[in-house]
């Protein structure tokens, strides 16, 4: 059954005819209408609007969808508000990766606010992918499983690492085209618990892996620490495609041997306290279903 909300959203943009004018009618962000379209158009497996400067207009299937939900939508809604839940109080503690926190679970924090005024939130950052203290803490997002008695685990979707690095670190010298190229450039890590690497193995869609050797110049588990040795082009680096992509989009990075990933890994949101803190539960519900499918999001 596709969500209610997503046909809300579209009905609202047809009827107003852009997602300006949408959003401010269903008093939630452009962002967030943006989003019910896409993932509606996802469910539908059709395009349903089409955008350009003047607004948006529906395509053939669209109009089709249009036409079949309009008039029922606005039955079901005023139906609806006697079921909705009261806003509830109460406070989530809320912990996740630095560069996480900025980037995909920013929007939804703000978005759960806006839902839920009558809670408070608090983000921790935190420099480390996995194996971070979650003492105090309601939900933790993380790399890979934790096993803690009486938490609730949520794969949120895998997330591939690829090599990144600052267009100075090759001053006036082509890009590296393939591994070899790029074996006689630092390497910058984050910390783990192999020690430093002396090798990369690279794998690519054909299921072949390919390795080079590297030498590391840097390590760190600070992520800040990390990115600005990588923007003052000291090294290359291996980064979650969402941290390295906004790092390209910005200019201060370029991709390497972007068909090749060093790593695929699963990112968790953990549920701590959800039988002591029903508002860790409710945020859970509400963050899950937005952060799945972690390579579709923007950072």
């Amino acid at each position: 059954m596709t969500d209610l909300n997503l046909i809300r959203t579209f009905v609202a943009v047809c009827e107003e005819g852009s997602v300006t004018a949408a959003a401010a009618r269903l008093s939630q962000p452009k962002s967030t209408v943006s989003r019910h379209l896409a993932r509606l158009e996802e469910v539908m497996a059709r395009p349903l609007l089409e955008r350009d400067r003047s607004g948006v207009a529906l395509t053939p299937e669209g109009k089709r969808l249009f036409e079949q939900v309009q008039a029922s939508i606005h039955v079901l809604e005023p139906l609806a508000k006697p079921l909705r839940r009261a806003p509830a109080g109460g406070r989530v503690r809320v912990q996740a990766p630095r560069y996480f926190a900025r980037g995909p679970m920013a929007q939804v924090v703000l978005d759960f606010m806006r839902a839920e005024p009558e809670v408070t939130v608090e983000l921790h950052g935190e420099a480390r992918l996995a194996e971070t203290d979650a003492a105090g803490m309601d939900v933790v997002v993380h790399v890979g499983s934790r096993d803690v008695a009486g938490a609730e685990a949520r794969p949120l979707g895998q997330v591939a690492a690829r090599l990144y690095a600052a267009p100075a670190l090759f001053g006036s010298q082509p890009l590296p085209a393939t591994p070899a190229a790029l074996s006689g450039y630092p390497f910058l890590s984050m910390c783990g618990t192999a020690g430093l690497p002396e090798r990369i193995v690279l794998s690519g869609n054909t299921g072949q892996s390919t390795g080079i050797s590297c030498k590391t110049r840097f390590a760190t588990n600070e992520i800040d620490l990390l990115l600005r040795a990588a923007r003052d082009g000291a090294g290359f680096v291996a980064l979650p495609e969402f941290v390295g992509a906004a790092e390209v989009a910005a200019g201060r990075f370029v991709p390497l041997l972007p068909h090749l990933w060093t790593d695929r890994f699963m990112v968790v949101l953990t549920v701590l306290s959800r039988t002591r803190n029903p508002a860790a539960r409710r945020f859970a519900e509400f963050a899950v279903p937005r952060l799945a499918n972690l390579q579709t999001i923007e950072a």
